[in-house]
């Protein structure tokens, strides 16, 4: 299947307590979706059709779990409010398209709902697992600095096909007391998207994404995130004139809607250290570039906590060292020399690569012609 790209992720029941444990943040954040010590689950589905013009339609459903956990703020970025989370995202699906992922991506959350991954997604959306970034969201909770937005028509940036935001115009509406607030982007607008590594332009039908919130009595100026969907229809025009149409829909829902959940302080300082772990392997992998030790860190991991809630995301990391090493070695060619070469070209007349054009970078193309 070709051209898709879209929303969500993982989890693992854990033991929760609304009693001891880390402090809430401070009321400055408002809504501050993920606090310290939160361990916040969601489940849901995925589903993808894309239809290419002449050709039969494939479709994609899966099973999709996220977990987000709240480490606190951040420090030493410059930018007064900002906490760290660590995504954890699992997707399972059965048939043809078999598609099962599971994975921690560390995020910088911002307080006006806006999120930074913490390390490079280039390569590891584009090429190290395109399927679980195009399909999987980063965050998905409403872009609101405040609880209450104006109503109305607006610019605001929302996930489209790819994990980073795009800005649409949109229109917001609140509904049901100021607990459901709908998100719709005018229809007929165009984004220019990734395809398959090459930029497209998108021809957007309609996006619509809902949000159900909830606003406890005892913080009313937080908002918790119960119930999210998100529809997508658009197209993709190809160069040889055919089409590539997509839909998508993601549905999740929080798995406990209990407001003040927080981990157990024992409990909590274990689980910090261990995705704190787990940032360490994710930063060698794409960061460093250092397949071999991000693998080895995994591995050690998983010795060190077998059958523990983050285990699994460790071990989900360790599969993409293969994929990171050919990155890895591409790098390190950067700014090198070519190894030097003397073939014979169409005429028979010998040519030398450093006799060209020394010191310049060179294009090569080599073809077969037997």
């Amino acid at each position: 299947m070709r051209g898709w790209a879209f929303l969500l992720v993982p989890l693992l029941p854990l033991p929760l307590a609304e009693k001891e444990g880390p402090p809430a943040p401070a009321t400055s954040l408002a809504p501050s979706w993920i606090w310290e010590g939160a361990w916040i689950p969601y489940q849901g589905h995925l589903r993808v059709r894309t239809q290419r013009a002449g050709e039969e339609p494939e479709e994609l459903v899966a099973s999709v779990k996220l977990t987000y956990l709240g480490l606190g703020p951040a420090g030493g970025d410059g930018t007064q409010g900002n906490q760290k989370t660590v995504l954890l995202r699992s997707s399972e699906s059965s048939g043809e398209k078999d598609l099962a992922v599971s994975e921690a991506v560390s995020l910088l959350a911002l307080p006006g709902g806006e999120v930074r991954p913490l390390c490079p997604l280039e390569d590891r959306a584009a090429r190290v697992s395109p399927l679980t970034f195009k399909h999987l969201p980063l965050w998905i909770f409403p872009p609101l600095a405040d609880f209450r937005p104006p109503q109305g028509k607006r610019p605001t940036r929302l996930h489209v096909l790819f994990p980073e935001p795009r800005e649409v115009l949109a229109n917001y509406r609140i509904e049901e007391g100021g607990l459901h607030l709908k998100i719709e982007a005018l229809p007929g607008q165009t984004l220019t998207l990734l395809q398959d590594g090459v930029e497209s332009p998108f021809h957007l039908t309609s996006l619509k994404q809902a949000y159900r919130l909830s606003r406890p009595p005892e913080a009313p100026d937080r908002a918790l995130l119960l119930h999210f969907e998100s529809s997508l229809e658009g197209r993709f025009p190809q160069a040889d004139g055919a089409v590539d149409l997509i839909r998508a829909e993601v549905k999740l829902s929080r798995i406990d809607a209990e407001w003040q959940y927080r981990l157990e302080e024992g409990r909590w300082n274990e689980l910090r250290a261990q995705a704190r772990e787990l940032e360490e392997i994710e930063r060698t992998l794409f960061s460093s570039l250092d397949p071999d030790a991000g693998e080895s860190r995994a591995a050690a991991f998983g010795k060190e906590h077998p059958g523990g809630p983050l285990t699994r995301f460790a071990a989900g990391l360790a599969l993409q060292a293969e994929a990171v090493r050919p990155i890895a070695q591409e790098r390190r060619l950067y700014g090198k020399p070519a190894p030097d070469f003397t073939l014979r070209d169409l005429s028979g007349k010998e040519v030398t690569l450093s006799r060209i054009l020394p010191g310049k970078i060179t294009l090569l193309s080599f073809w077969s012609v037997g």
